[in-house]
């Protein structure tokens, strides 16, 4: 009987270990995926930052060269912001077509890249 419960004890023990160990290894992969998330939305932003900053002197080239051409300092500012507005209205009006669910798409392979690239090997 001794026996017994000295084996239930010691299984008792490895099942413990067993699960601390699990439990363990799924925090360091959430940590992991967390990480490598958290890592590429950094680099994407400083990206777009620096996109952004190009981007707007672009537009200040095209405006006032617009405004010379057009021989009124207000016009080419005014046609830039009407061209945009037109932009953002059809954006908006497609914007889970086009933004959420390319988006959500992009989180979840993100996410789940390193379980397929474990299930590839």
């Amino acid at each position: 009987m001794e026996e017994t419960i000295e084996k239930v004890e010691e299984l008792s023990g490895h099942l413990k270990e067993y699960v601390n160990i699990k439990m363990d290894a799924v925090k360091l992969e959430v940590a992991e995926k967390a990480s490598s998330v958290f890592g590429r939305v950094i680099t994407g932003t400083i990206i777009l930052v620096i996109f952004f900053i190009g981007f707007l002197f672009a537009n200040f080239s095209v405006a006032n060269a617009l405004s010379d051409w057009l021989e009124k300092s207000w016009a080419g500012f005014l046609i830039l912001a009407a061209f945009y507005f037109i932009i953002a209205l059809i954006i908006w009006l497609v914007r889970d077509k086009l933004i959420r669910i390319p988006l959500m798409n992009f989180f979840i392979k993100l996410i789940f890249n390193k379980e397929e690239d474990d299930n590839n090997q």
